[in-house]
Formats: C-alpha cells, structure tokens, sequence
C-alpha cells in the first residue's frame, strides 16, 4: 500500500465485490473478468428492467 505503483490501487467496482487491484491498463475497472461479467450483466439488467416497467404503464 505504500509502494510505488499506489496511485494505481482501485477498488473493484463490480456488484457485491470488496476486492482491490494494481491498474494495469488505462480503461480497467474491475479486478478480475468475472466481475467484468457480473457488472455489465447487471447493467443490462437495469436497462431492461426499466424500460420493461415504462412499457406496461398504460
């Protein structure tokens, strides 16, 4: 935590993960490629669920 690359040190931003990592590229959010999973099945989730919800309002 108090090495060189601390800059780099994120924190997941998956769903449910409390897990940390050294950024290794630019565009990296998540720490692992399951949580890459999790987090865009999530989303897509979100995205559908509400524009379900809009299509039955009469």
């Amino acid at each position: 935590m108090t090495g060189p690359r601390r800059e780099d040190l994120r924190a997941c931003t998956a769903p449910r993960c409390v897990r940390y990592f050294v950024k290794k590229h630019g565009r990296q959010e998540w720490c692992k490629p399951s949580c890459g999973n999790r987090a865009r099945a999530a989303r897509h989730y979100r995205r559908h669920s509400a524009a379900d919800a809009d299509d039955s309002r009469p």
